[in-house]
């Protein structure tokens, strides 16, 4: 992922971090227990941190958190849905 300062590629980012966090913060705490190595906290934070601060933010910033995170949580991610499915 290459660092992008065009408004509508940050804003995109920022929304679809933003919707990941949220739905980070609904996961019930029996999944958040059984799945530790997910950092729920962490991202849900991010969320708050998007939306309440947004302004504040630093894109250089942002856009290293979503290179060097976001692949990881995703495969984490499809690994527990694949535990459920089993």
């Amino acid at each position: 992922m290459q660092f992008s300062c065009e408004p509508i590629v940050s804003e995109r980012a920022g929304s679809i971090a933003g919707i990941i966090g949220e739905a980070a913060g609904k996961v019930s705490a029996s999944t958040r227990a059984v799945h530790p190595e997910i950092p729920w906290r962490e991202i849900n934070g991010m969320h708050h941190w998007l939306i309440h601060g947004y302004k504040d933010v630093r894109l250089a910033v942002f856009w290293i958190m979503l290179r060097d995170h976001l692949g990881s949580l995703i495969a984490e991610l499809e690994r527990s849905a694949n535990e459920r499915e089993s």
